[in-house]
């Protein structure tokens, strides 16, 4: 069984190959969608969810998120929950 902890998308190749040909995978952290591996991870839009609402909490009206890459379905994700939070307390 392989644990893999896919750092970036340049690692497809490699994960897709690997998936089809050699040992088990458990895909660590991020996922790479399409590759049939399984995967352990966390829920990036509640998480941030939960991290906007804390901040605004303690009163921050004023935020600002670096959400990193688009193409990353977890930098989308992240982003959606910390709009979700704002949206919600009448913020945007």
């Amino acid at each position: 069984m392989i644990l893999a902890s896919v750092v970036n998308f340049d690692d497809r190749p490699l994960m897709e190959q690997i998936a089809q040909h050699g040992p088990p995978v458990v895909q660590v952290i991020r996922h790479l969608e399409g590759i049939r591996a399984d995967a352990v991870a966390i829920d990036d839009r509640s998480a941030a969810r939960a991290a906007a609402d804390h901040v605004l909490g303690l009163g921050a009206i004023d935020v600002a998120i670096i959400a990193g890459p688009q193409r990353s379905p977890a930098s989308r994700m992240r982003l959606e929950g910390f709009r979700d939070a704002f949206a919600a307390a009448g913020l945007i």
